[in-house]
């Protein structure tokens, strides 16, 4: 069974964040969607969270040009064409209803994993046909040591 990955536009932001400094975790994930590990998924509505986020936040700004954000969104979006807006109106499920969109679209793109840093959706997981991790978590769970 491929693996296939909905990203949660926080982990994508931290992906920005850390720049060329990024994180061994977040290098981690980056090298795992190149290699073909999984499908990522970056969905049309998380694209825009993040944009939106990024032309809000200067710090983020001064860390990541365009062309990074662009080449960030084709790496992890070789997925996106899986995943169409759902159509019918979200169920609440989630302790913020903000999140809920992302159940849905994990539910909709046929998702195994949903990756998140977002204490709302990870304490949901085993709720659903897909899992709810975090990045570390997700690294472990492709056999991937992602170390401290």
């Amino acid at each position: 069974m491929e693996c296939v990955a909905l990203l949660d536009a926080n982990v994508v932001i931290s992906m920005l964040m850390a720049g060329e400094r990024r994180s061994s975790l977040m290098n981690l994930v980056v090298e795992l969607a190149i290699s073909g590990a999984f499908i990522p998924v970056l969905t049309v509505s998380t694209r825009l969270e993040v944009l939106n986020v990024v032309k809000r936040n200067p710090k983020i700004r001064s860390r990541a040009t365009d062309e990074e954000i662009d080449d960030l969104f084709t790496v992890l979006g070789i997925g996106v064409g899986r995943c169409l807006p759902p159509r019918d109106p979200v169920p609440r499920i989630c302790r913020d209803p903000r999140d809920d969109y992302l159940l849905e679209e994990a539910r909709v793109c046929g998702a195994t994993h949903l990756v998140t840093g977002d204490r709302d959706l990870l304490v949901l997981d085993g709720q659903f046909p897909f899992r709810i991790l975090t990045p570390r978590e997700f690294a472990e769970t492709l056999g991937i040591d992602p170390g401290e």
